[in-house]
C-alpha cells in the first residue's frame, strides 16, 4: 500500500438520518480494483449494521463527477452526498494533507495503519484543516505503489532521460522533469493506452492498479519496472 496516495471517502455534511436513507456516492476510479472493492464491501457493512436503515446508491469510472470535481459535486449537492476525493488533487483546500505524498518510503500493513491513526491524534492541524473544509471523513485509504510503464525495457530509472512520459500527479510531474524526461498531458483513459501503444509516449508513471486498469502492461514491448514510494 502506498501512502502517497491517500484519499478520503467524505461527506460534506452529516444528515439527521430519519428512517430510512439512501446516500448517493460518486468515484472516479472503475469498479474491480483494490481500493474500490474495499470501498463497496464498507457500504455493505454499513447496510448490514445500520439495518437497512443506512443504503448506499454508488457510482463508479467518474459517472457522476470526475477525480478533480469531486469536492464541489458533493459541496453543490444536487448528485452526490458523498465522494471518493484525493488531497493532491484538491491540495489549495487540503495542503497539510500533501505530507503524505512527501513519502519516499512508508509502512506497510499494521504499521502504515498506526501511523495513520497516530498522526490524525497527535496533529491536530489536520484534523483542523478538514473541518474548515467541511469535510467528514468516513474511511481512510492508500494506493497500490507508483509503476512506471514502458515501451521498451529499463536496466534503471536512469532511462527516463530524454524520453516523453505520462502522468497526472504533480508531484510525479516534478520527478520526470527531474529525471529528465517531459511530461505530456492526456486524459486518463483509452487515449492514454492507445498513445502508449502508438508510440506518442514512451511510458506512463500511475499507480500499478490504474496502470492494468487500461491495460498498459498489454502494450506491444511493453515491460514495467517498479519503485515502491511507500
Amino acid at each position: 500500500m502506498d501512502l502517497n496516495k491517500t484519499i478520503f471517502l467524505m461527506m460534506l455534511c452529516v444528515p439527521m438520518f430519519v428512517g430510512a436513507q439512501t446516500l448517493t456516492f460518486t468515484d472516479h476510479e472503475p469498479m474491480g480494483n483494490m481500493r474500490t472493492q474495499v470501498t463497496r464491501q464498507f457500504f455493505r457493512f454499513v447496510e448490514q449494521e445500520s439495518k437497512g436503515r443506512i443504503r448506499i446508491d454508488h457510482h463508479w469510472n467518474g459517472e457522476l463527477s470526475s477525480s478533480y470535481d469531486a469536492y464541489e459535486t458533493v459541496r453543490e449537492g444536487t448528485k452526490a452526498d458523498m465522494a471518493t476525493v484525493v488531497p493532491e488533487y484538491d491540495s489549495q483546500r487540503m495542503p497539510l494533507h500533501q505530507l503524505f505524498k512527501s513519502f519516499l518510503a512508508g509502512p506497510s500493513g499494521e504499521a502504515q495503519v498506526a501511523l495513520i491513526r497516530k498522526a490524525y491524534k497527535t496533529i491536530p492541524e489536520l484534523t483542523e484543516e478538514l473541518h474548515h473544509a467541511g469535510i467528514h471523513p468516513v474511511l481512510v485509504a492508500t494506493g497500490y505503489p507508483v509503476g512506471f510503464y514502458s515501451r521498451e525495457p529499463m536496466a534503471d530509472l536512469n532511462a527516463l532521460k530524454e524520453q516523453t512520459w505520462r502522468t497526472a500527479s504533480f508531484w510525479h510531474i516534478s520527478y520526470l522533469e527531474n529525471a529528465g524526461a517531459t511530461n505530456k498531458r492526456i486524459p486518463w483513459g483509452e487515449r492514454v493506452s492507445d498513445s502508449l501503444r502508438s508510440g506518442a509516449i514512451d511510458g506512463i508513471m500511475v499507480n500499478i492498479d490504474s496502470g492494468w486498469d487500461i491495460g498498459a502492461h498489454r502494450a506491444p514491448l511493453t515491460c514495467w519496472c517498479r519503485r515502491n514510494f511507500g
